[in-house]
């Protein structure tokens, strides 16, 4: 119960941020557009570059533990086929009606929130097991999506190429690339430039090591 509480206190912060922002936008001190705004900034410049950062450190992290991948998608593939199963049952879909629900299921922000929250709550010695999560989550969220539209409607996948084309675009998402170049930068164990190092730390959304001089961006 003293961990549970302990990871809430960290945490809570963050969700005190969430709920303050909603709150400004509710009251209309700023208008969608500035939200929107923001989100496209922290999406594709700001998230990048923390993964890119935090993952081109990658020869000094403990080595990733596949176990939580195991768990993690092992999971969603339980709550898709039973949600799948409950959706096709109780309220008769159809293939697309029936993946959109199950989807529901299993979605989670786990980029512009779910982040942060690793980061403060774990360290960033878990950064790189999130960031595996990050990348198949998107690559098996699209590519699973349209397959089973697709084979819910003939049977079968008539063309495989509807298939694989959001697979490949997947590789132009910015924080899908900003954990690759990371992660293929961390295998070679260069440390990054003095000038670039202080650069993305200065727009990291969240810097949970305590230092002084961290940047926090909404």
């Amino acid at each position: 119960m003293a961990l549970f509480l302990h990871h809430i206190a960290l945490c809570a912060p963050l969700f005190i941020l969430v709920a303050l922002g909603w709150a400004l936008i509710r009251a209309k001190v700023f208008t969608p557009a500035v939200t929107k705004a923001l989100g496209s900034f922290t999406f594709r410049l700001l998230m990048p570059v923390m993964l890119f950062e935090l993952l081109s450190n990658l020869s000094e992290m403990p080595p990733i533990d596949w176990r939580i991948l195991i768990a993690f998608f092992g999971s969603c593939a339980i709550v898709y086929l039973a949600g799948r199963g409950a959706v096709k049952r109780l309220f008769h879909s159809d293939a697309a009606g029936t993946t959109v629900l199950a989807m529901a299921g299993i979605f989670g922000n786990n980029v512009q929130l779910g982040v942060p929250i690793v980061q403060v709550s774990l360290g960033d010695a878990a950064m790189p097991s999130i960031s595996i999560i990050i990348l198949f989550n998107v690559l098996l969220l699209w590519t699973v999506a349209i397959a089973s539209v697709e084979f819910g409607r003939s049977g079968r996948i008539t063309n495989p190429k509807e298939v694989l084309a959001p697979m490949l675009r997947v590789f132009r998402n910015p924080v899908v690339l900003g954990i690759i170049v990371g992660t293929a930068w961390g295998l070679t164990g260069w440390h990054l430039p003095g000038l670039m190092t202080w650069t993305t730390h200065c727009i990291e959304p969240v810097r949970a090591n305590g230092r002084d001089n961290r940047c926090i961006y909404l």
